[in-house]
């Protein structure tokens, strides 16, 4: 599952990034997020911790139903905004080395921005 994402503060975005979840654990540092995740048997479990100046604000853990997203969705996390959506794509979500490609990645970009 695809998991494109913008966080917030208020209205103001802090960052905004493309995760690939699959069965393998990964690990990913993005601005002041480090978020972690793997797909289970019927759910993606990601953990979102917020870090800044060293020290950690936020430690949450969602229970993602995977699933594709009309729309964007969005979960609260005291001050913060998680928004998200979620696409399918059988070929990178079963691939060995399941990776978005960098021409991929850049269009996500160029289209949210």
């Amino acid at each position: 599952m695809r998991v494109e994402f913008g966080f917030f503060e208020g209205d103001e975005l802090l960052q905004k990034g493309l995760i690939l979840i699959t069965n393998k654990q990964q690990f990913e540092t993005e601005g002041i997020l480090v978020i972690t995740h793997r797909l289970l048997e019927e759910m993606a479990e990601i953990v979102i911790e917020v870090i800044s100046d060293g020290q950690r604000h936020i430690k949450s853990t969602l229970h993602m139903p995977i699933h594709e997203s009309d729309v964007w969705e969005s979960i609260e996390l005291t001050q913060f905004t998680f928004a998200f959506k979620c696409t399918l794509d059988a070929y990178h979500i079963t691939g060995a080395n399941a990776k978005i490609s960098a021409a991929q990645f850049n269009r996500f970009n160029q289209l949210a921005s």
